[in-house]
């Protein structure tokens, strides 16, 4: 009798254990990946569509890229969006201009990953523009313009006359009436002007011998207002202006994109009196706009809000300059 009962009992867990080990093992979620669109020099915008959750439910979601085919998250670039079933757009950034991408949308559940298929793009390729110096400018096109995508660098004007500069660099230049200078950016720092260019004063950048290339202009008024609305208005251009990331901008930074290719930096400014302000939060930029005798309108971008906003100072004060093709 107990012979029986021991064989049963083994029955019972041999037909357990293959039932168990037979069970199927829980799906991933099912997704597949959305188009890319919105695609410029470092940004471009894609999504997934998740049309099951798998055998559990969705803990997170996403897009994940590379150069390479077949991205993972984690290892390669990726976003992380809310939500479960449905659609989602994701936003890729700090992508290089003319480079092909592969983008595939992800979700995942305590099982394992989905993956959707892959999709290849390519990202916009910059133009470019050479001064008198020999210093050559990516540039982008925004709408129907064409910016410089980096601060101006020249010393010299379009004629080939030098742009002066003070000895010593901190040189107090308040007394001067119409003082004409450009300065290595951040402290008079040169190993800096590559990336942030030079700081020029109102008079210099407003010389009719040009501090632009030829064919090209210091921004005026029109041409910021025409640059903002294409990109959604002065409240919200900012973010499509500014350099994505923080390599150069000091956190926090308010939904820097960069998708417009303009790629604004944080750079320096410096006062009549000789004194840099290096604060890392904002960019200044030279208007042609002229408020008064000694006064000047300029725009800028902070790292705390998506605005543009215009300001006033010292047509003696040292500003970055970013110059626009002549139409």
């Amino acid at each position: 009798m107990k012979s029986t009962i021991k064989t049963a009992t083994f029955i019972l867990l041999l037909s357990l254990i293959y039932i168990v080990s037979c069970k199927k093992k829980p799906d991933p979620p099912i997704i597949t990946t959305i188009p890319v669109t919105g695609i410029s020099y470092k940004t471009a915008l894609s999504g997934g569509d998740v049309t099951s959750q798998g055998g559990d439910y969705v803990t997170g979601r996403g897009i994940s890229w590379d150069s390479l085919a077949n991205p993972k998250i984690v290892v390669n670039g990726w976003t992380i969006e809310q939500g479960t079933l449905g659609t989602y757009e994701s936003m890729l950034v700090e992508l290089s201009p003319n480079t092909t991408y592969y983008v595939r949308a992800y979700a995942k559940n305590l099982t394992g990953i989905g993956y959707g298929s892959d999709v290849s793009f390519t990202t916009k390729k910059y133009g470019s523009v050479t001064d008198v110096d020999g210093n050559i400018y990516e540039t982008a096109d925004i709408g129907t313009q064409v910016w410089m995508a980096e601060n101006l660098k020249t010393t010299k004007y379009q004629n080939g006359d030098l742009i002066g500069t003070t000895t010593p660099i901190k040189l107090d230049i308040s007394d001067q009436i119409t003082p004409k200078y450009h300065w290595d950016n951040y402290d008079g720092t040169e190993s800096n002007v590559q990336t942030y260019g030079k700081l020029y004063t109102w008079y210099a950048v407003t010389d009719n011998r040009g501090v632009c290339p030829a064919g090209w202009h210091i921004t005026t008024e029109v041409d910021l207002e025409e640059l903002t609305t294409f990109l959604g208005g002065i409240n919200e251009a900012g973010s499509k202006l500014k350099e994505s990331g923080i390599s150069h901008w000091i956190s926090p930074r308010i939904l820097a994109t960069n998708e417009s290719g303009f790629s604004a930096l944080p750079g320096s400014d410096r006062d009549i009196h000789g004194n840099f302000q290096l604060n890392g939060f904002s960019s200044k930029f030279w208007t042609s706009q002229e408020l008064d005798e000694t006064k000047s309108i300029f725009w800028s971008l902070s790292g705390n809000n998506n605005a543009v906003a215009n300001a006033n100072t010292d047509k003696g004060n040292g500003l970055s300059v970013r110059c626009v093709k002549d139409k």
